[in-house]
């Protein structure tokens, strides 16, 4: 992966984030190799390079990337953006207690086959930045210790 972007507002020391992020999206340097397919130094050694870079700017790259693999994972193509690119993504998994987004699938009239959420998700890092996010969810019935409501095994978690 070259390093070799120039950032919007580097020239005056005041840089946005959210351009950042963008620039390397849009230069394909968000391509990294998928985890789990051998490649994982490549895939470290490119986090590590934007790193070096500002701190900030990688976690919200390390996010996008994240989200991407998630997607290719799950075989769905990642939505396009501005300009038909790919979009700016995070992923939001973090969770102390007591925030938590539970969803519930609805039932019957137009929106059938809808899931509604509810509840709080404490950190969204990017949120300004972003045009997507995936996150976590729990079941509306599961308790903040991870069962369910039945009282048996841990609840299913999801991410949408």
């Amino acid at each position: 992966m070259s390093t070799d972007v120039t950032f919007p507002g580097s020239a005056t020391g005041v840089v946005d984030v959210g351009l950042q992020l963008r620039a390397l999206i849009d230069a394909g340097q968000a391509d990294l190799p998928l985890p789990g397919q051998g490649r994982t130094l490549a895939r470290w050694a490119a986090l590590a390079a934007i790193a070096a870079q500002d701190l900030s700017l990688v976690k919200l790259f390390e996010g996008h990337t994240d989200a991407m693999a998630i997607l290719a994972e799950a075989g769905q193509s990642p939505a396009t953006g501005p300009r038909q690119i790919h979009a700016a993504y995070g992923m939001w998994a973090a969770e102390p207690p007591g925030a938590r987004v539970h969803f519930r699938p609805t039932s019957g009239g137009a929106a059938e086959g809808t899931i509604v959420l509810s509840g709080t998700k404490a950190w969204c890092s990017g949120a300004a930045a972003l045009d997507r996010a995936l996150l976590t969810v729990w079941p509306e019935n599961t308790g903040s210790d991870g069962q369910d409501g039945s009282g048996g095994g841990p609840g299913s978690r999801m991410s949408i």
